[in-house]
């Protein structure tokens, strides 16, 4: 997955920008969910979507991003991104998806684990209430199976006019 952006709408006297994220050479059958988040470079923090924080991913697509197969159109996003204060703010887009082989592998990890979980372990016991059980055999975790990119940076600027 290669990553670009662009801003398509904002200037420097605002402190929101819109940006389109464009995720390159995409197989669109090939990717499940994907959420788009910030990594803040330096500046003024950022925040995106309706406010949500850098450490936040959020889903900005809906059922008319799909095709008539059902599959969900990656290719381009748009984003707004709002200064909190004024100043050059860099930053960097971050998609974390996971694809319909990954998610696959993720459901049957977890349906085995579970199957294990609820077995009798001896004594009548089933795994999920037996600790050393559990220490020893820990659920799936979900992130082991995502893909998480980041693009190059971009800055948008907010800020004043001199009086001339």
């Amino acid at each position: 997955m290669d990553i670009k952006v662009k801003r398509i709408y904002g200037d420097s006297f605002t402190n929101k920008d819109e940006v389109i994220v464009n995720i390159q050479n995409e197989d669109f059958g090939k990717w499940n969910h994907i959420l788009y988040g910030i990594e803040e470079v330096s500046g003024p923090s950022v925040k995106h979507g309706g406010g949500a924080d850098a450490n936040t991913y959020l889903n900005y697509k809906n059922d008319s991003d799909k095709f008539a197969n059902g599959v969900t159109n990656y290719a381009n996003t748009n984003m707004v991104l709002t200064q909190d204060t004024q100043g050059d703010s860099v930053v960097r887009i971050k998609v974390r998806g996971i694809t319909t082989t990954k998610q696959s592998e993720f459901n049957t990890a977890f349906s085995n684990w579970m199957t294990s979980a609820n077995t009798d372990q001896g004594g009548g016991v089933i795994g999920m209430g037996n600790s050393a059980w559990m220490t020893a055999n820990p659920q799936p975790n979900f992130d082991d199976y995502l893909t998480i990119q980041t693009s190059n940076t971009i800055t948008i600027s907010w800020g004043d006019d001199d009086w001339v």
